[in-house]
């Protein structure tokens, strides 16, 4: 397998890492402040829960199109039908956390202005970052690894067409 395929395993194994983080720390406070959450406030966890879990799984089922398929075996319609649901939903999950990493700064600099620093929202912002600019490599070259599958299947199934009437 090139270097690039594995350099892109290695960076969605670190969105896979940084995403179970979240969704952890997100699920074990919705776990222990259930009674006093607002049902607004509710809300908006169960849909971090949601955005980080997309976060997570896109990139292990490219993982598993990386493992399964390449360089040349066509995805199965499932796989196809998955990608393309996750894809969708990844694409709003990484619009959505540039979002609020775009909000983080503002209150992060409004906060240092007056004087407040505080050092967990550095924290998120850097965790932030590390995931939207992994989430932007891993959508490049997930479409990238979809399109070199499909024209290496295509050219591997040609060649076989090829073999079978020199014999024939």
């Amino acid at each position: 397998m090139p270097k690039k395929w594995n350099i892109f395993k290695i960076i969605a194994i670190v969105q896979i890492v940084f995403s179970l983080l979240i969704i952890a720390s997100l699920g074990y406070s919705m776990a222990t402040k259930y009674h006093n959450l607002e049902a607004s406030n509710f809300l908006w966890n169960a849909l971090f829960l949601i955005l980080f879990t997309n976060l997570f799984a896109f990139p292990v089922l490219n993982i598993y199109i990386l493992q399964k398929n390449y360089p040349n075996t066509n995805l199965t319609a499932n796989s196809h039908s998955l990608f393309l649901f996750l894809l969708i939903f990844y694409c709003i999950a990484i619009f959505c956390i540039t979002l609020v990493y775009c909000y983080g700064i503002y209150d992060t600099i409004n906060r240092y202005n007056k004087g407040k620093e505080d050092d967990l929202s550095i924290l998120m912002l850097a965790i932030f970052s590390i995931l939207i600019f992994s989430g932007i490599y891993i959508l490049i070259n997930s479409l990238k690894l979809k399109r070199l599958i499909k024209l290496n299947a295509e050219e591997k199934q040609l060649a076989e067409i090829d073999n079978f009437f020199k014999k024939v």
